[in-house]
């Protein structure tokens, strides 16, 4: 089976529930079995970032980072099947043994508190990628969709001052720029501040589905000319109107390939059903429109558990075993790769 690399993954938001009741091996018990059966084999995994759900007890962004990163770790040094992975090396090494690797990431900057010298404390506990922003304005950057009562901060602004800075010292220390949920002067502004490939880790293709979520084919461009790569998501409002089936998918992983080569596309799936119930209830108290429809994922890859239906599509869509493999984990780990070497 195809390994996979799942580029966004909250499944820390089911893990600390369970932790903080007392729960042990959490990840060994409940995740492992379900993400071997569909082969994923590593996830950049949300330890923390701007959304009050992913916090234990709704604590400050900084210190419930931190502490998600501990709990992480206590549960992964139950299992002899996963491990923590700080370089793309250890990635390698580890899906090569059979081991889960683990990359932690942030789903939006507020734990830096919009001091770009934090990078480094977040690098030292383990965190390797940095999504700057969610749905909502934070010290760093700025995020598109509907936010915080129904306002909208796609209003021209990206990056602050601080912003670009938290960018040279993530170029500098090695430390991936995760730009999804940014708004277009957000985008912009990276592709011209960062000095290392940066990943939008999990959109898709604004041509064939129009949310502003999703990239349009400049954008697509760019993150290809810089040697980054783009996630495609699963989350049904990206894809396409219902019904959806796992072919709708690899309708946005070929569009893709075809503008801007089998190099720039990862896959970033964007499962939220073990925390169905947290999300709803973080939309509802930041008055944010849901339709319970949009949470039924695509046929054929339901859940993490049948992913590895998309790698049978694309086969049958007729991609290549070596454009599946860069598509399936290659490209992720090249950007990890390249991310760290730049800042050697």
């Amino acid at each position: 089976m195809t390994a996979l690399i799942d580029c966004h993954s909250d499944l820390m938001i089911d893990l600390q529930r369970r932790r903080s009741q007392g729960e042990e091996k959490v990840f060994e018990r409940v995740h492992l079995p379900e993400l071997r059966a569909g082969g994923v084999a590593a996830c950049l995994c949300i330890v923390g970032g701007d959304l009050a759900v992913l916090l234990p007890g709704g604590i400050e962004s900084h210190e419930g980072t931190l502490r998600l990163v501990d709990m992480l770790r206590a549960d992964i040094a139950e299992t002899s099947g996963a491990r923590i992975a700080g370089s793309a090396s250890e990635v390698r090494q580890l899906i090569d043994d059979g081991v889960f690797a683990i990359i932690p990431a942030l789903e939006g900057a507020s734990p830096l508190r919009g001091d770009p010298a934090l990078v480094g404390e977040l690098h030292a506990a383990g965190v390797r990628v940095i999504g700057l922003t969610w749905n909502t304005r934070n010290e760093i950057a700025v995020g598109l969709d509907r936010s915080v009562a129904g306002e909208r901060h796609d209003d021209g602004t990206g990056l602050t001052k601080a912003g670009r800075e938290a960018i040279k010292e993530m170029n500098r220390i090695g430390v991936v720029v995760d730009v999804a949920h940014g708004t277009p002067k957000t985008f912009w502004d990276v592709v011209e501040v960062s000095e290392a490939p940066f990943i939008v880790s999990h959109a898709n293709a604004r041509t064939l589905r129009d949310h502003v979520r999703n990239l349009d084919d400049e954008q697509l461009r760019a993150v290809r000319d810089v040697g980054g790569m783009v996630g495609v998501v699963l989350y049904p409002p990206y894809v396409g109107p219902l019904p959806l089936t796992v072919d709708n998918v690899v309708d946005h992983i070929e569009y893709l390939v075809d503008k801007v080569g089998e190099d720039s596309v990862g896959i970033g799936a964007d499962f939220i059903d073990y925390a169905l119930e947290e999300l709803v209830a973080e939309y509802v108290e930041h008055g944010i429109p849901y339709d319970e429809a949009n949470f039924v994922y695509p046929a054929g890859v339901e859940t993490c558990r049948s992913l590895s239906g998309i790698v049978e599509a694309m086969a049958r869509r007729g991609f290549s075993s070596e454009a599946i493999e860069k598509i399936a984990s290659g490209n992720m780990l090249r950007v990890l790769r390249e991310v760290e070497e730049a800042a050697a």
